[in-house]
């Protein structure tokens, strides 16, 4: 769940600061963690990189798995956005995770499909 901690800081390439020059980075505020929210046909999965706090979510129903910006997904290879990650080892581990992940259908925040 998200819950407006902590602000985004834009990582160390000169293409992510460009951005966050011209956006509007603020913690999101109007989204609160619900305590005790169990929804048994969704895991949430810990896949910090692209952010500290960044979630995979696994739909158990379907196995799909939604990895959002945890990498994307080009000409069927997984890759990490290094210029838009905030911790490029942690993301590494949590590709790798992910990755192993067998039997799902992995649907990125960009890019295309894949099926592990």
């Amino acid at each position: 769940m998200l819950t407006g901690k902590e602000k985004i800081e834009p990582t160390k390439s000169f293409l992510s600061k460009m951005v966050a020059g011209m956006s509007r980075i603020d913690p999101v505020e109007d989204v609160k963690e619900s305590e005790g929210l169990q929804l048994p046909f969704i895991d949430v999965i810990p896949s910090p990189g692209h952010t500290p706090g960044s979630t995979s979510y696994l739909f158990k129903p379907e196995n799909i798995l939604f990895v959002g910006d945890a990498f994307s997904v080009s000409s069927g290879e997984a890759k990490i956005n290094k210029s838009f990650t905030a911790d490029i080892p942690a993301a590494e581990r949590s590709k790798e995770k992910l990755l192993s992940m067998k039997g799902v259908t992995v649907l990125p925040g960009h890019g295309s499909s894949m099926h592990l």
